[in-house]
């Protein structure tokens, strides 16, 4: 059997279930890293990050040339193969990178937040010294550096 990879899965035809719902994938843009799919139950086409799907909840990813062989690693709880192989992580792994992307978010929003309100008053922006502010006022504090690492 030929080894399964990232690659060899987002082709068109080919099924993915993620959190429980089954797609059958029907585009892969390669430039902007989307999987364009349409869901089994409702025949609404949906898009994906290619990115966000693979770091939100990889444990419940699972690709399938076909529907029978999708449902079968489903019934078996088998983890895809390759280089998504969330199950083989410790979990500690995965809770930290959902830490980390849930910070990130955090302070996107909130220099966001402060990119508006200076122009909205008519202050000067500059990035650095807000994001030096909001690192600093988070619940467990970090150092500019480490949010950018």
């Amino acid at each position: 059997m030929t080894e399964q990879t990232l690659e060899r899965s987002l082709r068109p035809g080919w099924y993915l279930s993620h959190r429980g719902t089954i797609y059958q994938i029907t585009a892969y843009h390669t430039t902007l890293l989307e999987l364009e799919a349409v869901n089994q139950a409702t025949a609404e086409t949906v898009r994906f990050n290619l990115v966000r799907l693979l770091v939100d909840h990889p444990e419940t990813l699972y690709f399938a040339p076909s529907l029978t062989a999708l449902r079968q690693d489903i019934q078996q709880n088998k983890a895809p193969v390759g280089l998504f192989e969330a199950h083989t992580l410790p979990e500690g792994f995965l809770t930290r990178a959902r830490y980390i992307l849930q910070t990130v978010s955090t302070v996107e929003q909130r220099v966001d937040a402060e990119k508006r309100r200076a122009l909205l008053s008519g202050e000067q922006f500059r990035r650095t010294s807000v994001l030096k502010h909001v690192v600093a006022g988070l619940d467990a504090p970090i150092a500019v550096a480490t949010f950018y690492k």
